[in-house]
């Protein structure tokens, strides 16, 4: 047999490699090689996902099932920065709320180490915080014994965010560095100020650094504003109130409509019935009718008004407004009525009285 035949007989099909530590510890889980033929190498190259200190090569291909090495793994002593890495890297928060981030560092070295926190991209109004075990901190530190950690980056999104941040996703950095590096990050701070940093930029500084993304997003705030709420109605009348819905949040209210709460039958309506939508700081006027029965009594009533909407997936509702109706009955307006003329009949008798003395 020639070399090409022989070559053709020994040429391996479907080889599937993978690491181990008991379950697989790498990325990506298994790779296939279609053919490998006599002589040829391919280089394969995993990434681990958890820090071991073996791993175990396993090959399966033909009728061999498992075939292992294994290899011991030692720090290396190139890598002196930690990477820096956090799996919920893009939030959204309200104003006035705070966001946290859940960073994992690690760094493969046998050195001790401290190295600093910083962030880049993000406006000067959001303050931002470094946290580990409920302290702020602008430092972490590693040796031989701990190659990983965890800390919190919190965010605190300010009540008065300029608009123009408002429900705009914004792209910023956490940065791990030598501490005599961070004056680099601090000058691209202040030469972009509150415009977004390029990563470009940011993959010039000597440090490592994870791409993290924020959503501030307004908050709508309802308010019911009356002019007069003591108000006196004559028995079989209706009664009218002029009222003001204002949205004193961030982010426009839709679909506000008005909630009456009336006493025992007692009906209403309110014009309109259903607003759109109601932008931050406007003011829509409202009326509302509201007839009491026939056999009212005369009391003193309540009556209260909310202001109900939505703000993207929240439900807004305003603090109820009490307005205190005084229902006067039907008798006393008619024995003023009679008092009233009586008086003008009198008025009448003198002054007819005076001209006749005046003439005699």
């Amino acid at each position: 047999m020639d070399r090409d035949g022989l070559a053709a007989l020994l040429l391996v099909e479907d080889v599937f490699v993978s690491l181990t530590r008991g379950p697989i510890v790498a990325e990506p889980y298994e790779t296939r090689i279609p053919t490998l033929e006599l002589g040829s190498q391919r280089k394969l190259t995993f990434r681990l996902l958890t820090d071991e200190e073996a791993v175990v090569v396993s090959l399966s291909y033909l009728d061999v099932v498992g075939e292992t090495r294994s290899i011991i793994l030692k720090k290396g002593g190139r890598h002196r920065l930690p990477t820096i890495n956090c799996a919920q890297f893009s939030q959204a928060g309200e104003l006035k709320r705070k966001v946290r981030y859940h960073l994992s560092l690690e760094r493969l070295s046998e050195e001790e180490g401290s190295f600093a926190l910083g962030v880049v991209g993000l406006p000067a109004s959001i303050d931002h915080a470094f946290m580990a075990n409920g302290a702020r901190i602008n430092r972490i530190s590693f040796d031989e014994f701990s190659s990983t950690d965890t800390l919190a980056l919190e965010l605190m999104i300010p009540g008065n965010l300029e608009p123009r941040f408002i429900d705009q996703s914004r792209s910023f950095y956490a940065i791990v560095s030598e501490p005599g590096e961070m004056s680099s990050t601090n000058e691209l701070s202040s030469r972009f100020g509150d415009r977004p940093v390029p990563e470009s930029q940011v993959q010039l500084l000597n440090a490592n650094y994870v791409a993290l993304e924020l959503t501030p997003r307004g908050s709508g705030e309802l308010e019911v504003l009356v002019a007069n709420r003591y108000q006196e109605l004559s028995a079989g009348s209706e009664f009218r109130l002029q009222m003001q819905f204002i949205n004193r949040g961030t982010a426009t209210v839709r679909n506000v409509e008005a909630a009456i709460e009336l006493p025992y039958r007692w009906e209403s309506g309110v014009e309109p019935k259903l607003i759109e939508s109601i932008e931050p700081g406007q003011r829509i006027p409202i009326r509302v009718v509201a007839q009491p029965p026939a056999q009212a009594a005369a009391a003193t009533y309540e009556m209260g008004v909310v202001a109900r909407g939505q703000a993207g997936n929240n439900n807004i509702e305003s603090r109820k407004k009490n307005i205190t109706i005084r229902l006067q009955p039907e008798t006393g307006v008619a024995v003023k009525l009679l008092l009233l003329g009586g008086v003008l009949l009198l008025v009448a008798v003198i002054g007819v009285a005076t001209v006749r003395i005046a003439r005699r």
